[in-house]
């Protein structure tokens, strides 16, 4: 809706469609390795609201209610930059705003991960998330106990 005195002919209007606007994802048989971002603008993502509504906690996780009483699944809202299984990446002198998701999560697997020099403002999420829930399993257990080695770790988060 335009304000007061705006022509709706001459107001920019941003109507995002895409939930993600970077994915880097390694495999299960190797990271992927030295990536490194520089100088961009992440702006205008989209994340709609679940159709069962959000039931929020922490670290922007929520519960999408599969339609069978007790049935849940934990969830978090995307990030507009989403890294997993990677070593040695980076994102630097970067602006990542204005957002309908978290800005940027450094999840499963992550080593070695830096993001130095960036604006994250205006997100709906989080602005940054480091390393993953307790959901994914390894040999039938949880990860963290099956395989405590894949722990994201050693990330820098500085002068942001």
């Amino acid at each position: 809706m335009p304000l007061p005195g705006e022509d709706p002919a001459k107001v920019p209007v941003v109507a995002p469609f895409a939930e993600q606007l970077l994915l880097v994802t390694g495999f299960e048989q190797g990271p992927v390795r030295n990536v490194h971002v520089e100088g961009l603008h992440f702006e205008h993502c989209s994340w709609p609201l679940p159709s069962g509504g959000y039931a929020g906690s922490q670290a922007t996780a929520h519960e999408l209610r599969n339609g069978s009483p007790g049935q849940f699944a934990r969830l978090k809202i995307p990030a507009a930059i989403q890294v997993a299984k990677v070593e040695d990446c980076s994102v630097a002198n970067c602006r990542i705003s204005p957002l309908g998701t978290t800005g940027i999560e450094f999840g499963s697997r992550t080593q070695r991960c830096r993001l130095e020099d960036c604006v994250v403002e205006d997100v709906a999420g989080n602005g940054v998330n480091l390393g993953e829930g307790a959901s994914r399993r390894v040999a039938g257990q949880p990860w963290w106990s099956a395989a405590p080695q894949q722990a994201s770790s050693h990330h820098v988060v500085a002068r942001n």
